[in-house]
């Protein structure tokens, strides 16, 4: 009887083993050639949490160097929080041709995203490491390319091995996704999120005009609290996925936290005066009418 269960047993056990060791190596970095498209970072990184928000680059490499930065299963992803955080990963090229990944950090609304690229030898020299100052509250003009999402260009000689350590500080989301692309598939991929935000604006921005205009004609308040949702929608997108950069690049960093906030309130308060409207809830739901009011408020 144990005979046939461990029988049994061996494809699972063995599918196990096979999972466990396909799973991807921290410690061996990312690996980008002249023939790669994309690769992600996710799984190959470690990171350290700044709690105060004064660690420099120096205290990140002998935090590393002492091994006390963790390894990340995933992505970075802390939720809501004020403080710094740093990530870290090595990128290696074993082809025989240089490659030129571009390295995309996203979301676009984080605050403060500074990353440190190695450009020399010694891994442990902070002067061996060129800096890029990115982020929602920095000038688009400083970023080192012009797009859209957050990207910094690298270049790998054949058989270079290069560290990259990053600082994120927000106060909206502390989340970042790290991923190297190269040249022809970044612009492919940056052409396309413009297309698609692009068209996601113009139609939310239609269908609020519709409905303003159906307003004015009807005189009907529901119309017209529908297009406030829509418009607010539309404002905490175009603030969040940083669409101002591509009319104000030099303004942008300005105006996007005042556009997204502006957003994501009016958001809240056109879904709950919307849902008053519709549900007449003074008179059926007396509970839930001071409920969305006081969400409103």
């Amino acid at each position: 009887m144990l005979a046939a269960v461990f029988h049994a047993l061996r494809p699972i056990v063995a599918l196990f083993v096979l999972v466990v060791w396909s799973l991807p190596s921290h410690s061996a970095g990312v690996v980008f050639t002249a023939e790669s498209e994309s690769e992600p970072v996710a799984g190959h990184m470690v990171w350290m949490s700044d709690e105060g928000g004064q660690a420099a680059l120096v205290d990140a490499l002998r935090a590393f160097r002492d091994g006390r930065m963790a390894e990340l299963p995933g992505n970075l992803n802390l939720g809501y929080t004020p403080k710094a955080s740093w990530v870290s990963f090595s990128i290696s090229n074993p082809g025989q041709r240089p490659a030129t990944p571009t390295m995309i950090m996203e979301p676009s609304f984080l605050d403060y995203v500074d990353a440190y690229v190695q450009t020399g030898t010694d891994t442990n020299d902070p002067d061996a490491y060129q800096r890029y100052r990115l982020g929602d509250h920095r000038p688009m003009t400083d970023w080192p390319l012009p797009y859209v999402r957050m990207a910094v260009p690298l270049h790998l000689e054949p058989g270079d091995n290069r560290r990259v350590f990053i600082r994120l500080q927000s106060y909206s989301s502390h989340a970042l996704k790290v991923e190297l692309m190269a040249p022809n598939k970044v612009l492919a991929t940056e052409l396309l999120h413009t297309a698609m935000q692009t068209a996601y604006e113009a139609i939310a921005g239609a269908i609020a005009v519709i409905n303003l205009l159906l307003f004015v004609r009807l005189r009907d308040r529901v119309y017209a609290l529908y297009s406030l949702f829509l418009i607010a929608m539309l404002m905490l997108n175009f603030g969040s996925e940083n669409m101002a950069g591509l009319w104000w690049p030099e303004h942008a960093h300005q105006v996007s936290d005042w556009i997204t906030g502006f957003g994501t309130g009016g958001l809240f308060t056109g879904i709950c005066l919307f849902t008053i409207a519709v549900m007449q809830t003074r008179r059926h739901h007396p509970r839930l009418h001071r409920y969305l009011q006081a969400t409103a408020i």
